[in-house]
């Protein structure tokens, strides 16, 4: 079972989840309240308060477990999994993303951004964190070519990226999900 790490601020480490639960807190929307606030916020231009709600939302290190020492985070487990975010996408492109995303027999989890315009999703690879940026950046590559965009985020090659709890209620979640290899060529 992998684990992920919930911080509440960049450094300061709240809990340890299995990936699966942090996904069904997304799904179930635990944290709704406070996005649908941001998203508010941001609509409406409030930019003091949608900075401080921003720092409000928890973020998750989808790369694997950590812990925090004065300020320095460190690495417990690496997970395996990888996370891209497309940050913005019109509303017919995000339902069109979103199939192809969920046909796609290696991503095991995609949901709507917090910014609720956008949309994340998590692949799992085999490799070891040695080899984390290079399976990133052919993933990276292999997805750009599917979704035909280049608007997919690169911040995800760190292993110490966070995400931003969201709140989805059609987020999709594969287990069965078949783990991207170095050596995956567009077979799907």
């Amino acid at each position: 079972m992998s684990i992920v790490t919930m911080f509440k601020q960049p450094k300061m480490v709240v809990a340890a989840m299995p990936l699966i639960s942090f996904i069904s807190q997304i799904k179930k929307r635990k944290y709704e309240e406070i996005v649908e606030q941001l998203r508010y916020y941001d609509q409406h231009n409030y930019e003091s308060q949608f900075a401080s709600q921003r720092r409000s939302i928890p973020r998750i290190s989808i790369a694997g477990n950590f812990k925090a020492n004065d300020f320095e985070i460190e690495l417990i487990s690496y997970s395996g999994f990888l996370v891209f975010e497309i940050p913005y996408l019109h509303p017919k492109e995000f339902e069109t993303t979103r199939k192809v995303l969920m046909t796609n027999p290696y991503v095991f989890a995609s949901f709507r951004n917090v910014m609720g315009c956008g949309i994340c999703f998590i692949v799992k690879s085999v490799e070891g964190q040695e080899k984390h940026k290079e399976v990133f950046r052919r993933c990276h590559k292999y997805f750009s070519k599917k979704l035909n965009t280049k608007r997919i985020s690169k911040d995800g090659r760190d292993l110490e990226h966070l995400v931003l709890m969201s709140s989805d209620k059609k987020a999709h979640l594969n287990i069965a999900a078949i783990p991207f290899h170095f050596d995956t060529r567009r077979r799907f």
